[in-house]
């Protein structure tokens, strides 16, 4: 489904079953159902335009030592949503391998190796970020929440559905903040491997429009020079700093995973 008279850029997939009937006359159409009931899955509203380097853009942002960076915002755009614990600093280089369980190591590498195509293990979709994040972090560990599929306390996928929180980024936020699964950084200079960064383009709805995946963090001269990784235009190591410089009225989240 597109808009064709000049509407907005976003795109929407709706599956569809559709069954024939075999009769003496020919073959006839049953009445089509949706594949998935309850409507529309959630969709994540982001535009090439958006994501692309812009035009003329400031000088990345860059920080000296013992500066940092704006801060990340400290709730969510949803006012249910409670927050967890707070922030806890940056992840050292060698914190890549194995926290909490998690394989951050396994996150950052799927991350990379599928940021410029599309695992077909998974379906894709037009608006595909937060299905990536998603497939980032079952890579490394994270483990399903069962669920309604509409409920932003679920997160699973299977062959025939996904739940809203593992396609969506504002239901990843509600999902991943209100189950624990994550917590606020203070500062987007804190943002280590296998960290999600979300943001808020300052039109439209308040809610989360576009979810990435860090997968470059080390310490360079003195600056953290931390890249992040994405789909929807797929994007393999772009400096936040870029980011942040190219959307100043946008909101960020840092969310340590």
């Amino acid at each position: 489904m597109t808009y064709t008279t000049g509407g907005p850029p976003e795109s929407y997939r709706y599956e569809q079953i559709v069954a024939f009937t075999k009769t003496d006359s020919g073959w006839t159409i049953d009445p089509v159902k949706p594949k998935n009931e309850g409507g529309l899955p959630p969709s994540t509203v982001v535009s090439a335009a958006q994501l692309a380097p812009a035009p003329g853009a400031r000088k990345p942002l860059i920080l000296g030592p013992g500066q940092v960076a704006t801060e990340a915002k400290a709730s969510a755009p949803n006012s249910h949503v409670p927050q967890t614990k707070p922030g806890t600093g940056p992840k050292s280089d060698q914190e890549v391998t194995l926290a909490a369980g998690y394989n951050y190591t396994a996150m950052t590498n799927y991350a990379l190796n599928w940021a410029l195509g599309r695992n077909g293990a998974y379906r894709s979709f037009g608006n595909d970020c937060q299905n990536f994040v998603s497939q980032s972090l079952k890579a490394g560990g994270w483990a399903d929440q069962g669920g309604w599929y509409t409920y932003d306390s679920s997160w699973w996928y299977t062959f025939a559905n996904q739940t809203y929180s593992w396609v969506g980024a504002q239901n990843f936020h509600n999902f991943a903040v209100g189950q624990g699964r994550v917590s606020y950084l203070s500062y987007l200079n804190d943002l280590g491997p296998a960290d999600v960064l979300q943001v808020h383009w300052p039109e439209g709805t308040p809610d989360v429009d576009h979810s990435m995946f860090v997968t470059y963090s080390p310490w360079s001269a003195g600056t953290r020079d931390i890249r992040v990784s994405y789909h929807t235009t797929d994007t393999l190591n772009r400096s936040i700093w870029n980011l942040y410089s190219s959307f100043p009225y946008a909101t960020w989240y840092g969310l340590r995973t």
